[in-house]
């Protein structure tokens, strides 16, 4: 039987630490073990993302995307422990994004008070791939979330 899937093949560089864990759980088969991890953590931020979306306006997800740009993230833990909040709460203050999204801030900030740390995440990691994808596919990205 001929396997279905095409593979690249990619390599990477990993801290000690990450390379040892990967390798507790690989069982011999470390490429297989980063698939099913890469594919379980993209399952867990869609998760995220459909909880959060939910409530979210398309306005509501381009402010986001607008305090998100140029934005690096190392780690998520500054932004689910208020981060994500006070970076929100700044943008709307310093730079009126709520007048230029035409959104409710106070909504807006009960709704982001409110997300749990997946939903944080989910929506962090959205916005990092809107802003590195182009085109048709930012628009339908944006189709996640309600009118």
């Amino acid at each position: 039987m001929k396997n279905k899937y095409k593979y690249k093949s990619v390599n990477v560089r990993l801290p000690e630490l990450a390379g040892e864990r990967l390798q507790a759980r690989a069982n011999g088969n470390i490429s297989r073990q980063v698939y099913k991890d890469l594919t379980g953590f993209w399952n867990i931020l869609d998760i995220g993302l459909r909880s959060a979306s939910t409530s979210i306006t398309r306005n509501e997800a381009r402010l986001m995307l607008d305090v998100m740009n140029g934005v690096f993230v190392e780690s998520f833990e500054p932004w689910i422990n208020g981060g994500f909040y006070q970076a929100i709460h700044d943008a709307i203050i310093m730079d009126n994004l709520d007048e230029k999204w035409e959104i409710d801030k106070g909504q807006l900030l009960k709704k982001v008070k409110n997300f749990d740390s997946l939903e944080i995440i989910a929506i962090i990691d959205w916005c990092l791939v809107w802003w590195s994808s182009e085109g048709k596919s930012q628009e339908r990205e944006l189709r996640r979330f309600k009118a």
